[in-house]
């Protein structure tokens, strides 16, 4: 249409720019838009506001803090209005970048200054900020003040506070320590069986059972509406150093049935000064605040989980009593202090009884508790789950693909099944349960989140649909990341090896011409350590690095030997790497052939 309008000399107005501009950005086309942009600077003398507000809003995409300052500054130099938009679209940038967290705030009383009023889209970037600084303190005030405002048009809570707030308690305070290979084998042993999905049948079998401690994640509510007063979460592989069970951080009105969590009116949660101190503390008060946010959650605004664009390609409307992404957040709590156990229980049950569905950002989370605890059959349980899912939502967007190549990606626990046995005892332990994954199936279809079946729609797009899942090029990679660093820290090397093959080569849309080596280096000391020189030849080759990155290490080398500081990067020299590659030249995708 607009090439359509140049041809009969029709001059498009601003209203018509900002349309093409919107459009770039919806696409990810965001050359495009800046290129758009800088036409209108020759075409329209003077570049209005709602214009100068889109493309801030477009430098907090991809983060440029400073050029959104600088429009900024341009405005000013333009005489032209600041409207309560761009101080929101500004407190937005710089919300998402480290070392703009005061500026932030900053923005807002000069916001209030110009005498515009923050909403509560305004305190929701601001919680963001604080989890993205981990500032629980200025969180908590923040909090605060939404729920003691009278005027609940402009201040009110919804699903994105919750969010935010519940990511503020995840990087509060340092995630536990990984478990021991003593400490995972004791686990083990302590729980007498294989890691499973837990399905409501066994969760009534457990709470039916006498038991200090809640054995379930649903079980753990219903004690802490009973036994609130004095009841503190205690985990045998959290640090409580330094707690005082005694003195609570936070206290809310008090429940003597728990089947009226939903029904009851319940007072917004107030805080004492005390900021949590450690896991226990800040278990302890997000459990409440979540207990507080089930309560509410029918009354909270309407909203959509992942809005992707004017087609609804993934429609989730919040017609329930939550949404995925407050989920995630609070699951990622769980997993960040410790709480394991019901950590899983909240994976396998807690979704589905508030009618909720899982997406990438929740298999992340899960995989990140199987590394926590050293669990490799956990972590090919929501492997298997992740690779079903991820053909599932090929099949949706791009049903026309050949996903032949896409279908063989499956388990391969069975390569390192004699290899493993040979070095650990955890290995051999984790042998004996190698098929229990194929146990454990679930229904994809009805767990996860999956997009409307749509054919011919363009790559960014398809990509759009992808991140509003959580299977983007990036977010796939964290995947697998912690996939095959999990196997490579318990001694899976070809099988992880494998899996960083089908990265490089076997993912649709995504490929990788290289890696930064750093990301999986423990491939390579793993190997070391246990004496592997096929593994370390075979990882040097799917991770060798092109020219530029071999250019940019050897100057980082030389400057770190000019200045006498440390390297900190994980480096091996392009002769070392030639040398060891080729003392094993079969290619590393026939042998994974042949096993299959």
């Amino acid at each position: 249409m607009y090439e359509m309008m140049k041809r009969e000399k029709c001059m498009p107005d601003e209203t018509v720019y900002n349309q093409l501009l919107l459009g770039c950005i919806k696409y990810e086309d965001y050359k495009r838009a800046w290129g758009t942009f800088e036409h209108m600077r020759y075409e329209i003398a003077q570049i209005g506001v709602k214009t100068m507000t889109i493309m801030i809003n477009l430098c907090t995409i991809e983060d440029k803090v400073e050029k959104a300052l600088g429009l900024v500054d341009e405005m000013i130099l333009n005489k032209q209005p600041i409207t309560d938009v761009t101080f929101n679209s500004l407190i937005n940038a710089c919300a998402h970048r480290k070392g703009y967290f005061d500026e932030a705030f900053s923005l807002l009383a000069k916001m209030e200054m110009a005498g515009f009023k923050p909403d509560y889209y305004t305190y929701n970037t601001l919680l963001y900020a604080c989890a993205k600084n981990k500032n629980l303190e200025m969180a908590r005030l923040i909090f605060n003040k939404i729920t003691e405002s009278k005027d609940k048009d402009m201040m009110r809570l919804d699903a994105s506070s919750f969010t935010n707030l519940f990511y503020v308690y995840s990087s509060h305070l340092r995630a536990t320590n990984t478990l021991t290979r003593k400490q995972a084998i004791e686990r083990m042993v302590e729980k007498g069986e294989s890691i499973r999905v837990v399905s409501p049948q066994d969760l009534a079998e457990l709470n039916a059972k006498p038991q200090t401690k809640p054995s379930s994640i649903l079980g753990m509510f219903e004690q802490l509406s009973r036994e609130h007063d004095d009841e503190t979460i205690q985990h045998p592989l959290v640090n409580d150093t330094g707690s005082n069970p005694g003195k609570k951080a936070l206290d809310l009105v008090k429940r003597t049935e728990p089947t009226q969590l939903i029904r009851a009116e319940v007072s917004p949660p107030s805080f004492n000064q005390i900021v949590p101190v450690d896991h226990s503390s800040v278990l302890e008060e997000a459990k409440q605040i979540y207990s507080f946010y089930l309560s509410i959650a029918n009354t909270l605004p309407s909203s959509v989980d992942y809005k992707i664009n004017s087609r609804e390609l993934v429609s989730q409307s919040n017609t329930k009593k939550a949404t995925r992404r407050v989920l995630n957040a609070y699951l990622s709590i769980l997993v960040n202090c410790g709480d394991f156990d019901n950590a899983w229980n909240f994976y396998c049950l807690e979704y589905d009884r508030l009618g909720c569905k899982r997406d990438g950002f929740t298999l992340e989370i899960a995989l990140n508790l199987a590394n926590a605890t050293r669990d490799v059959n956990m972590a090919w349980i929501v492997w298997s789950q992740f690779r079903e899912w991820r053909l599932l939502v090929e099949k949706a967007i791009q049903p026309q693909k050949d996903l032949d190549a896409f279908v063989k990606l499956k388990s391969f626990e069975s390569i390192d099944s004699e290899l493993d046995s040979k070095f650990t005892a955890i290995g051999r332990i984790l042998n004996k349960q190698s098929k229990a994954a194929q146990t454990n199936t679930v229904d994809i279809k009805k767990w996860f989140a999956l997009p409307s079946a749509n054919s011919k729609i363009s790559y960014s797009v398809r990509e759009s649909i992808r991140s509003s899942l959580g299977c983007n090029k990036t977010q796939e990679y964290q995947v697998y990341r912690q996939m095959i660093l999990l196997l490579a820290r318990n001694d899976h090397l070809r099988t992880s090896l494998r899996l960083l093959y089908d990265l490089k080569h076997n993912i649709i849309d995504h490929s990788f011409a290289s890696f930064n080596i750093n990301d999986f280096k423990t491939i390579y000391v793993r190997a070391a350590q246990l004496g592997d020189l096929r593994a370390k030849s075979k990882f040097l080759k799917l991770c060798k690095p092109d020219q530029r990155e071999s250019l940019i290490a050897e100057n980082k080398k030389y400057l770190n030997f000019k200045w006498g500081t440390k390297n900190k990067g994980f480096y091996i020299g392009p002769k070392n790497a030639e040398d060891m590659i080729s003392q094993y030249e079969e290619d590393i995708e026939g042998e994974a052939a042949s096993t299959q």
